[in-house]
């Protein structure tokens, strides 16, 4: 039969849910400095605010991206459009080419 513990104090509740709202604000603040860092300059100044987390952070840059998808679109099409396979040496180049349209 096993045996009944004790539960456990308030104090010590306490100390485990400040403990892990602190464990909650560090890993918000690394996720947000690695979005931070891994976007251009533009974007950065774009969704930069005081006090953000890392949701609020991500979830700018979809609303950004999101909103320029039909004008990508628009804009992806006509470059595809007017690349011509006769413009270029061989196949291999001009995939390039339309690969690097897209990046």
């Amino acid at each position: 039969m096993a045996e009944a513990t004790p539960s456990e104090p308030a104090a010590e509740k306490g100390k485990d849910k400040a403990d892990d709202a602190a464990l909650q604000k560090r890993l918000d603040s690394i996720v947000l400095q690695w979005i931070y860092g891994t976007i251009s300059k533009d974007l950065l100044i774009t969704i930069l605010k005081p006090n953000s987390t890392a949701a609020q952070a991500w979830k700018a840059l979809e609303n950004i991206f999101i909103d320029s998808k039909p004008s990508r679109e628009l804009y992806l099409e006509n470059k595809f459009n007017n690349v011509r396979l006769e413009s270029f040496s061989n196949v291999s180049a001009y995939c390039q080419k339309l690969h690097g349209e897209l990046i």
